[in-house]
């Protein structure tokens, strides 16, 4: 972390003291991040996958968002009911999209010092924990015989395109490219890439230079005799 809270033997401790602690490691994290990582909304599962004619399952996963540098959570999966969706004649796409939000949650019962000389307390039902949660939008295209795919609302992040007849789902189209890769996953692909390089690359250099000497044959073609050498390189 760039900041450290400092803690000291027989040091008062007050509510924001702990609260700074995870806030320095938040914004370390997410530093982590939008320096390292993306500055863009990705996500990681999510999956969107047809559970019957009318219904999708979008799968547990995390939203990255790349401009803040936080991170949202569906912990489980959820149904989404496409009936309503449903066109008259033609067909219509939809836009499954997600967005980040932040919800106070666990409410408990706590004591709060209202009079420190006499050590007296009250109760109150607070919120004990704030989660980052990733909620879903279905943003609906117009009805037509061609149907052109709607952009998500501002600040949502497309996570894949549902194709509706008459009858239920016709297709489902996942947004790959907004995926976030595993590093392991981008260091095979990398490795990969340098092997082919390193193998082709003599091969490459060595026609380029035979390229090279057929032009300067080309350029000195002066008789017959020199097209039939050059057929006979060529041959060769």
């Amino acid at each position: 972390m760039e900041t450290l809270m400092i803690a000291r033997d027989r040091q008062e401790l007050q509510a924001i003291d702990v609260n700074n602690i995870q806030g320095y490691a938040d914004t370390a994290m997410a530093h982590i991040v939008t320096d390292a990582i993306t500055t863009e909304k990705m996500f990681v599962g999510l999956g969107v996958s047809m559970k019957s004619a009318t219904e999708i399952t979008v799968a547990a996963g995390r939203l990255w968002d790349g401009g803040t540098g936080k991170r949202y959570a569906k912990s489980e999966a959820e149904d989404v009911s496409l009936f309503s969706y449903l066109p008259v004649s033609d067909e219509r796409y939809l836009n499954i999209a997600v967005i980040g939000q932040e919800t106070d949650t666990d409410q408990e019962p706590r004591d709060f010092l209202v009079d420190l000389s006499a050590n007296t307390t009250e109760p109150k039902s607070v919120y004990m924990t704030t989660i980052r949660e990733v909620a879903t939008q279905v943003t609906k295209g117009l009805e037509s015989a061609s149907p052109q795919k709607p952009d998500a609302p501002t600040g949502y992040l497309t996570i894949a395109y549902v194709l509706l007849g008459t009858s239920g789902i016709v297709s489902i189209e996942l947004a790959e490219n907004a995926q976030l890769m595993r590093l392991f996953d981008v260091w095979q692909t990398v490795k990969g890439n340098v092997s082919w390089i390193d193998a082709a690359t003599p091969k490459l250099s060595s026609l380029s230079s035979d390229i090279a000497n057929l032009a300067a044959m080309v350029k000195r073609l002066g008789s017959s005799d020199m097209y039939v050498q050059l057929a006979s390189e060529i041959a060769l």
